[in-house]
């Protein structure tokens, strides 16, 4: 017989269905609710043990149904073997399918293509029933295109598991068809409580319990009669449908009310009344509200911070124990995540009700990691993801140390199978002998693997050999069961428990593999592919680590029982109740468009909302103390959200309840005193508040001296008074950490000045702390840098002959052809690619590339550079001309109160003219441009103190320039190939062109840009009727020059000084939209920042 039994959430049904139970029972609970269902009956039923009741889950009944009756004895796979079998069958049909080609690698449409084959199954729905509904549409329809699709996805998935495996749905359909047989039934008296709505399947299945079972008892959340019968009807329709299957079976059956005995009086009265009202129509107010909370927050912390001072309060002002306390929010993914890291603050552990995704555990990424350097060779990335998984026989320091030198040096695919020989000048034969150890430890730890895994055939060999090393040779079991322990003591009880899992998991994975595809043979590539998927797909529900702690789940998800605080977060719109998610295979429209047609082939939206109605009423009518509810007013981008229906609806019916501000926005400090952590955030706020000039309020001044007195005030005084002001080093300090001689000057150089007058706190970092940079064994901007420098040295150096002056009619700069440039150009630049770090430029076919790029470059540039010569009037060319203590030039010395300083260094070309003038050029690679201000302020010192120095005391200076080496940008968009080439050769003279400054003065002019008309192409002047003008201001008169010198002297003077005095202000130069922190390595450290006292650019 069939017992169904209805009420409303007022009615307290745990207590009915238990003091109902007699005799023999099984009672069917949904999966997620058996250890509720289990504690409740002991509660209920006062006992220690459940002799003739035993809790079981639908699916676990199949189980026990086939055990007794025979059968199941057929190969499972749940829905992680069809993902794996959906991948395989995907790529096969690729070519067969219309509207979803090219989908067949997207793990995501994997997923919905999954689930939506497993709706249709439960649905009874098969190939041949989408096929007829295909050809009942239009032929242009794209409703038509994507069930044809799904149809031949579907028949083939049918083809290879028939007669083979069972799949989930199928398991259901073979243990249906067993109920009738079974003693098990017949002798036990069924309930079934907690459920909402079944599918088609579970129906089938208490469709054979009625025939089989004495009685079978239903108990469903309802009401008839009433105001707010829309809510209740999904429940009516089930009620409907169980009767006519009764009907349909000649069962006999009845329908009842549980009797008002059993009507909840112990909640508070406005609980009560939302239970009543909240889906009502009309909907009367209530005018008791007693027990409710409404809260409007700012945003998604301050909401957070609300809830965990409610639950603080409800435990320690009105004795609730964790366990009496339900958390619910819809939006897991964002404000989970951040309600946990809040709650943390205020000391209370939350776990999240949510299932995990295994792919990023350890022992996962180690596996996948294998089987990518099995199928696609030793990929860098690849290494460093299995060896830093922690089940590698490799400590974290070889770890760290490996992966340092394989990205230095681009150790990558075969290069890892060959010893380590590059780095032993930089590391020292011992350091590069350990690392060369370490690498032969990841070869000797993955190549056999590899060599085994790949003469392996089909995916039953493969995983024989995957199976036999995780387990004899890598011991991975012995190593989780260490790392679960460590991770137990380290507090992470989650990550414990999801390893200890993972192993599981993972084989059942494997163990489907072999039993779908074991016979055929398989790519090592496409096994790592496949398995990645099943893993993909397979998410873990963990159990909360105590009895008595808080728990966060969904609406949906959560099923409780005795509860006196109930607390609702992210009652906002799209939240509450959710909006229909987006990924699935049909849209809600096309699903709509069947079901109005009466072709149910999956769940439509309207069933969904009608669930999580019920919910809604569900939990807010759970609890008897405490309903608390909020919502955020903006997220965490600060966009605007909307209060969802529900809490509106509850401010309706609520209509006296205030709702209040979060407890941030309220004012109330007292309301921030909850928890030591959370106080202290919120004291040093005020504090800082206070010392913006606004008031301190009494009550942080007692947290403040509750704190001092407890003495735990330095990190508020860090917090508070921080500030990245940087006194000046002491004389000792400075002359101990950059005077790297025992001499009594300090020696720096131009760049190293100019270093410090654009930020002297850089300066401090790099030549007085000296940290090594690490430099990738790559082809950069500075490599390539360093070897156009060098080729133009080395060719300068062979073009300038000794004896002979630069513009003699025999000297090599007159004479020498553009193809023996070229031969020339290629000759040294072979020579360095093999010299330079160790052969960089000739490490690979990359590399090789780029070098022969450069070379075409440097061949152009070199050329541009013998023709400026030529055209000039040059008497002798200085390259790399050193100048300081025993060198051909003297230094530059700086005289200051604190000592003498002595400026260094190298220039990379010294030009003497005809009348002894000197001109100083500086090759730059970058994007280097001349501007007078700043060098008048010291943003650029270099050009002007190579001139001091080359000048020295009896010569006078003719100009500064930079010659900038850049690759040409050109559209080659509407040129014909020869105007092509002489559109590139003119784009190459216009970069090369000088930039600089120069006195003007018609003979320096001409020994520069030697005789032309119009538009210079060695410097920025131009030749009129007028004479020569200088539109970018590249001329100067000889006075102002004079004067501009002067100037420089007088700020290297005084930089000089702060030098000596150990300034290492944070107050990088800007200039425009360029500043010294734009290329700056340690802006990490400095943590710059104009808000902070003394603390800002200085603008030039």
């Amino acid at each position: 017989m069939l017992h169904i039994f209805y009420g409303r959430e007022n009615k307290n049904k745990d207590q009915f269905l238990f003091d109902s139970i007699k005799g023999r029972t099984l009672l069917l609970v949904p999966d997620q609710f058996t250890l509720q269902a289990e504690r409740d009956a002991f509660f209920y039923l006062g006992t220690k043990g459940l002799m003739d009741l035993e809790v079981v889950s639908i699916s676990r009944l199949g189980m026990k149904v086939l055990a007794e009756t025979g059968g199941g004895r057929c190969p499972m796979i749940d829905k992680y073997g069809r993902h794996m079998l959906l991948t395989k069958i995907l790529r096969e049909k690729k070519e067969a399918l219309g509207v979803y080609r090219g989908q067949e690698k997207k793990q995501s449409f994997i997923e919905m293509m999954n689930n939506f084959i497993s709706e249709l199954k439960q649905y009874g729905v098969d190939p041949n029933a989408l096929d007829r509904i295909a050809q009942e549409l239009s032929e242009s329809a794209f409703l038509r295109k994507k069930l044809q699709d799904v149809s031949i996805i579907f028949r083939s998935y049918e083809k290879q598991i028939q007669g083979k495996y069972l799949d989930t749905e199928d398991y259901v359909d073979q243990y249906a068809e067993k109920i009738t047989q079974s003693q098990m039934v017949k002798n036990s008296r069924i309930w079934i409580y907690g459920f909402d709505s079944f599918t088609p399947k579970n129906t089938e299945v208490i469709r054979q319990l009625m025939k089989t079972a004495p009685q079978v008892h239903l108990i469903m959340t309802g009401s008839t009669g009433g105001r707010d019968q829309d809510v209740f009807s999904l429940t009516q329709n089930w009620i409907r449908r169980f009767t006519e299957i009764a009907e349909e079976e000649g069962v006999a059956w009845e329908v009842g009310e549980i009797p008002d005995a059993y009507i909840i009086k112990n909640k508070k009265k406005g609980i009560l009344g939302i239970e009543q009202e909240l889906y009502a129509l009309p909907a009367e107010p209530i005018a008791n509200t007693e027990g409710i909370t409404l809260v409007k927050a700012a945003n998604y912390y301050s909401e957070a911070e609300s809830a965990a001072e409610k639950v603080l309060s409800l435990v320690r002002d009105q004795g609730m124990a964790y366990r009496d306390l339900i958390l619910i929010c819809n939006d897991m993914e964002v404000r989970g995540t951040i309600i946990k890291r809040v709650f943390s603050q205020y000391g209370l552990e939350l776990f999240l009700d949510k299932k995990q995704n295994i792919l990023h555990s350890p022992f996962s990424v180690f596996l996948l990691s294998l089987l990518e350097l099995s199928g696609r060779g030793y990929g860098t990335e690849s290494i460093f993801r299995f060896l830093k998984t922690g089940l590698t026989d490799l400590s974290w320091e070889e770890v760290e140390e490996l992966e340092n030198y394989a990205r230095k040096y681009r150790i990558r695919g075969n290069r890892w199978t060959a010893p380590f020989s590059k780095g032993e000048e930089e590391y020292g034969l011992e350091a590069l002998q350990n690392l060369e150890s370490g690498r032969q430890k990841v070869v000797s730890f993955v190549e056999p693997f590899r060599t085994e895994f790949q003469k392996a055939g089909t995916v039953k060999e493969r995983v024989a050999v995957l199976y036999r090393y995780l387990t004899d040779v890598y011991q991975i079991p012995a190593k989780l069961e260490v790392m679960i322990r460590e991770q137990e003591e380290e507090g992470l009880l989650n990550a414990a428990g999801e390893t200890a899992q993972v192993w599981g998991l993972v084989m059942d994975v494997l163990d489907q593999f072999v039993e779908i595809v074991g016979d055929e043979t398989i790519l090592a590539e496409s096994f790592g592919d496949i398995l990645r998927s099943g893993l993909e797909s397979i998410e873990v529900g963990l159990l909360p680590p105590s009895a008595d702690g808080l728990i966060l789940g969904t609406m949906q998800r959560t099923r409780s029982s005795r509860v006196r605080g109930m607390l609702i977060l992210g009652a906002n719109e799209g939240v509450l109740p959710a909006s229909a998610g987006m990924d699935s295979i049909l849209s809600e429209d096309e699903k709509r468009f069947l079901f109005e047609r009466e072709i149910e082939i999956c769940k439509v939206d309207e069933i969904r909302v009608q669930e999580e109605k019920l919910a809604i009423y569900k939990n807010l009518s759970k609890p008897s103390e405490c309903l608390w509810m909020s919502y955020s007013v903006s997220d965490s981008e600060g966009k605007e959200l909307k209060p969802s229906p529900v809490f509106r609806k509850l401010q309706e019916i609520c209509a006296e309840l205030e709702c209040r501000q979060d407890i941030v926005s309220s004012g109330d400090a007292w309301e921030l005193l909850q928890a030591e952590d959370s106080t202290m955030e919120h004291l040093t706020a005020a504090l800082r508040e206070s010392m913006d000039g606004g008031a301190l309020d009494p009550v942080w001044k007692e947290a403040l001296s509750w704190y001092q007195g407890k003495g735990k005030l330095t990190q508020l005084r860090e917090g508070l008074f921080f500030t990245n002001k940087q006194e000046a080093l002491s004389r000792e300090l400075v002359e101990a950490i950059y005077k790297r001689e025992m001499t009594k000057e300090l020696s720096v150089s131009p760049s190293r000045l100019e270093r410090y007058s654009r930020c002297p706190f850089s300066h401090f970092i790099d030549y007085g702390l000296r940290p090594e940079e690490q430099r990738i064994f790559e082809i950069g901007g500075r490599e390539l840098g360093d070897l156009y420098h060098t080729c133009l040295m080395e060719l300068s150096a062979w073009l300038t002959q000794e004896g002979v002056s630069v513009d003699a009619p025999e000297s090599r700069w007159q004479t020498v052809s553009r193809q023996e440039c070229e031969e020339k150009v290629r000759e040294i630049l072979e020579r360095q690619a093999g010299e330079y770090r160790e052969g960089l430029f000739s490490s690979g076919k990359e590399e090789s590339y780029r070098t022969r790029r450069a070379a075409a470059i440097c061949s152009e540039i070199s050329w541009i550079l013998i023709e400026h010569v030529r055209q000039g009037k040059v008497k002798s060319i200085s390259f790399e001309q050193e100048f300081g203590r025993g060198k051909a030039l003297e230094p530059v010395t700086v005289k200051t109160g604190q000592g003498d300083v002595l400026i260094e260094g190298k220039i990379d070309r010294v030009d003497v003219l005809r009348d002894g003038r000197v001109k100083i050029i500086d090759y730059k690679t970058g994007a280097e441009k001349f501007d007078l201000n700043e060098v008048r302020k010291g943003f650029r010192l270099q050009l002007m103190l190579y001139l001091q120095a080359a000048q020295g005391v009896d010569r006078q200076p003719a100009g500064v320039f930079y010659f900038l080496i850049r690759e040409p940008s050109v559209s080659a968009e509407s040129f014909s190939p020869e105007e092509l080439e002489d559109k590139v050769e003119q784009a190459v003279k216009r970069g090369c062109k000088m930039d600089g400054v120069m006195v003007d003065d018609p003979q320096v002019i001409e020994e520069i840009a030697g005789d032309f008309t119009g538009f210079s192409d060695i410097i920025a002047v131009r030749r009129t009727q007028k004479g020569v003008s200088a539109p970018g201001g590249a001329l100067m008169e000889e006075e102002t020059f004079h004067e501009l010198q002067k100037t420089v002297e007088e700020k290297v003077k005084e930089l000089c000084e702060g030098l000596l005095s150990g300034e290492i202000v944070i107050r990088p130069k800007r200039s425009g939209t360029n500043s010294a922190c734009t290329w700056c390595k340690y802006k990490g450290i400095c943590q710059f920042d104009p808000v902070f006292e003394d603390c800002g650019y200085e603008i030039i």
